[in-house]
């Protein structure tokens, strides 16, 4: 049997962390050594209950877990926050669930540190919060459930289903605990303790936008292809280009999105770059959008259009996105990739961009 430490709320109700304390040991091979609470001044009138639990408890399987001293939250003029009903209380609560957390897992060391659902379902929420940014591997998220309605509720005097007393409906009948079934849900959730760090910071505040702005850099930027403007945006930073040089990009990313060869587009093929024009056009209502450049203004007006002057605003859109990208700009995921294949005097050079289409907006949208 596995040691495991649990990390909750004290209210009103201590029953579901008996019935957690109980369920873990059968149900999961899980010996609970010492319980992290955090509570105010009206769950302490209710620990006398949870302390009862426990005795039945030991009575029983021969051990109890111990207690943590208990954790309370603290307002910065050093008073207690009873409530959590200003945002400075709430903050104070926050800052005291985290600190709960952290001594707890430092305590677990390599033991599993499980996360209890056991206060209302406000706090629950709050709970799960602190799973994901504290949770390591093998720790847990659990929920806690009755199967018998008639027991929810510290009145009934339930604990856990081989406890030796009985316990009572609200109608006065007697329950036979052992006909009572603890169910333990487990909480998939994403863990998001890497982002912090060997060592997560003592301030929730801190590790909050630490976390945030780490998963924000490791998240694939967003892309708008706008062809009512037309414009290029990365995460609602305008990319500046020449009237040409955004109609080349937007007919690459067009192609990525709507494509069915991969997104590749082969530099001398001006489908795609008719395509995004007309797109333009349709976006904005004739005349719609004329790019200066000759090449691109006949291209799928019926003639043929010179290719070497599309094949240069290709490669100056690449080096304009190459520069801002150097300034700093997140444009890298925009960035046309390169293919070449044949042989020297007949090759044929191909682009795209790479980004998952996933991530890429056109607008406006087309009503199919």
């Amino acid at each position: 049997m596995r040691d495991a430490v649990v990390v909750c709320e004290l209210g009103p109700n201590p029953a579901p962390i008996s019935e957690l304390v109980q369920a873990l040991r059968v149900q999961r091979d899980l010996r609970v050594r010492a319980l992290f609470l955090l509570t105010n001044a009206h769950g302490e009138k209710y620990l006398h209950e949870l302390d009862y639990a426990l005795r039945m408890f030991a009575q029983v399987y021969g051990e109890a877990p111990v207690y943590a001293p208990l954790a309370y939250a603290w307002l910065p003029d050093g008073a207690r926050a009873e409530h959590d009903r200003t945002p400075e209380e709430s903050a104070a609560w926050m800052q005291a669930r985290w600190a709960n957390v952290l001594r707890a897992t430092v305590a677990a060391g390599d033991d599993p540190v499980v996360f209890a659902i056991a206060a209302n379902r406000e706090r629950s929420v709050l709970t799960t919060a602190m799973y994901t940014l504290l949770a390591r591997p093998g720790d847990l998220c659990l929920d806690v459930r009755v199967s018998d309605e008639r027991v929810k509720g510290a009145k009934a005097g339930f604990f856990f289903p081989t406890q030796p007393a009985p316990c009572r409906a609200a109608d006065g009948s007697v329950i036979d605990p052992a006909s009572v079934v603890v169910t333990l849900v487990a909480l998939e959730l994403p863990r998001l303790r890497p982002f912090l760090g060997a060592d997560a910071p003592p301030s929730y505040e801190a590790a909050l936008a630490l976390a945030q702005g780490r998963v924000d850099a490791a998240a694939p930027p967003r892309v708008v292809a706008d062809f009512s403007v037309p414009r290029v945006t990365v995460n609602g930073v305008k990319v500046a280009l020449t009237e040409g040089e955004c109609l080349v990009l937007l007919s690459l990313l067009l192609a990525r999105v709507e494509g069915d060869d991969d997104g590749w587009v082969r530099s001398a093929d001006t489908t795609w770059l008719t395509k995004a024009r007309q797109r333009s056009r349709d976006a904005m209502g004739l005349p719609g959008w004329h790019p200066s450049s000759k090449a691109l203004a006949g291209a799928g007006a019926g003639g043929k259009p010179a290719t070497d002057p599309i094949r240069t605003l290709r490669s100056k859109m690449v080096r304009r996105l190459k520069q801002h990208h150097t300034q700093g700009m997140d444009v890298g995921a925009i960035i046309p990739e390169v293919r070449k294949y044949g042989h020297e005097n007949a090759s044929v050079t191909s682009q795209r961009i790479k980004l998952d289409p996933r991530y890429i907006s056109l607008l406006p949208l087309v009503r199919g």
